[in-house]
């Protein structure tokens, strides 16, 4: 499945966790990164669209920082069709990377279930008898 990687972050924690995001994406054999510049620049139907929506937060405890970050998977129409949260030790942000591509397989299957079937019907209505 194609993914594309976005960040709303500019920063040093949100950047090290985008860079680990995407070389964990890349070492997957489930999805398929566009490098950029070449390839693909909007996304297409059933590919994954992997957002980082805003800065990580770090949270220092005795001398270290630990990641907490937010990261929301979605379609090439926005929509969102899952969302997590995580955190990590900054030293150890292969761990978050790796939480991310789980949860990323788990939005994928969801991607390609709407491609087949349709999106799940928000509300249901109650027709007179």
């Amino acid at each position: 499945m194609l993914v594309l990687l976005r960040t709303g972050g500019d920063d040093g924690l949100t950047q090290s966790l985008a860079v680990a995001v995407e070389k964990a994406l890349i070492s997957s054999p489930d999805f398929v990164v566009p490098i950029e510049g070449k390839g693909v620049t909007e996304a297409t139907v059933g590919t994954l669209v992997v957002t980082i929506p805003t800065h990580v937060y770090p949270r220092h405890r005795r001398g270290r920082t630990r990641i907490v970050y937010t990261v929301e998977f979605g379609t090439k129409d926005k929509l969102i069709v899952f969302r997590t949260q995580g955190c990590c030790w900054k030293s150890s942000v292969k761990k978050c990377a790796k939480e991310v591509l789980q949860d990323a397989k788990i939005a994928a299957k969801t991607v390609l279930f709407e491609m087949e079937v349709g999106p799940p019907a928000i509300y249901e209505t109650k027709r007179p008898r």
